[in-house]
């Protein structure tokens, strides 16, 4: 990394309020060695990869399907493309609302001018319990905006390479095994090209200890109800395949 991008990241990081970053290495010995400053208790592992019975499962499906369908109020959305136009990135503006309910999983989704409302929360929760069952409740979620401050500016590499920070510092600070990204929108600003194009069933591996899942967004769940089948696919097939790969 060049002395330019050094300076970049560092002050991405102050900004941030990160004192100390360290790259999450996905070498065994520095997984080991993470692991060892944030131990994982055994609750938290056998709760994120047991596989549900089929009763739980119909359960927990049921579950998803019965969230009311409150009306969702449209969102007043800036173009929804990652490719922005060259004369607009200057003006480029971002926000993405982050929740981690457990040490092991961290939850992304965009937002424009709305803030997920009560009811996108109470799905939100809902799916969460197919992950892990002991999840009760949801943290206050944390807003990351870009630019991250008004007297900085920058285009789509700049907001790349921020985002980039931001996600392999919590990486860094946490056991985390799962990132789930609602939305493709959202999932384009924080996945590679070359990550997307290996997506399989809605999930990819980053590492050996992390994998991202992409299911759509709470406010498109909430309006076609058809697709939170599509999320329960995802979340089972990935919860299936931790289990058959333990």
């Amino acid at each position: 990394m060049s002395e330019g991008h050094i300076e970049v990241r560092n002050q991405y990081l102050n900004t941030l309020g990160i004192v100390q970053y360290r790259p999450r290495d996905i070498a065994a010995e520095d997984a080991a060695e993470t692991i060892q400053a944030q131990p994982q208790t055994n609750e938290n592992i056998s709760a994120l990869v047991a596989e549900p019975s089929a009763a739980q499962a119909a359960e927990i499906a049921s579950v998803i399907e019965a969230v009311t369908e409150e009306p969702v109020k449209p969102v007043n959305a800036k173009a929804r493309s990652t490719n922005v136009e060259p004369e607009f990135e200057q003006n480029l503006a971002l926000k993405f609302v982050f929740w981690q309910p457990s040490d092991q999983l961290l939850v992304v989704t965009s937002a424009d001018d709305q803030l997920p409302d009560q009811s996108q929360i109470s799905l939100l929760k809902n799916i969460l319990r197919t992950l892990d069952q002991g999840i009760a409740s949801l943290p206050q979620f944390d807003i990351v905006d870009w630019p991250p401050h008004p007297s900085m500016s920058g285009g789509e590499s700049d907001a790349r390479e921020f985002l980039s920070t931001l996600i392999n510092s919590k990486l860094a600070s946490n056991p985390i095994k799962t990132l789930m990204f609602l939305g493709e929108f959202t999932r384009d600003w924080f996945l590679s090209d070359e990550q997307k194009d290996k997506l399989v069933d809605g999930a990819v591996a980053l590492s050996d200890s992390v994998t991202a899942i992409n299911i759509p967004t709470l406010e498109t769940m909430l309006s076609k109800p058809e697709t939170k089948r599509e999320a329960w696919k995802i979340i089972s097939g990935y919860l299936s395949s931790q289990v058959n790969s333990s």
